[in-house]
């Protein structure tokens, strides 16, 4: 039996040190055996990416979550936004906080898709879109 703990635990270790295309093949293994992904799992692979700077993989990764039906938390949110900032292509983050700020309030959540959304409609050259 496959133990979701197990599998994060690589994830996680292979994540830190940018170890991505292992950290991607456990996270396929854990799709192929019906594991269910959690947002730590996905925030782990996202400061993975984001420490490569790879920012088609990291909207890649969205995409996927948005087809999942993830709900963004605080701390995924905070890593995505921080990614972006921190990203070589110069993205206009602000252009997304003020959206967040206006639409949401006490640590509400936010959709991947509705991130994704936001991130379209201010970086069009993203092709973000989760479908």
């Amino acid at each position: 039996m496959h133990q979701p703990y197990t599998y994060s635990s690589f994830i996680n270790g292979l994540s830190k040190p940018g170890q991505m295309e292992q950290a991607e093949g456990v996270f396929d293994s854990m799709i192929a055996c019906g594991i269910t992904l959690d947002n730590h799992l996905y925030d782990s692979l996202i400061k993975g990416f984001g420490s490569k700077d790879e920012i088609e993989e990291v909207i890649k990764l969205l995409r996927q979550m948005a087809v999942m039906g993830v709900v963004l938390d605080l701390e995924i949110t905070n890593s995505i936004l921080t990614f972006l900032c921190n990203s070589s292509e110069h993205l206009d983050v602000m252009k997304l906080l003020p959206n967040f700020s206006s639409e949401r309030s006490g640590g509400t959540s936010i959709s991947c898709d509705e991130l994704l959304m936001k991130i379209k409609k201010s970086n069009p050259e993203l092709q973000p879109s989760a479908a």
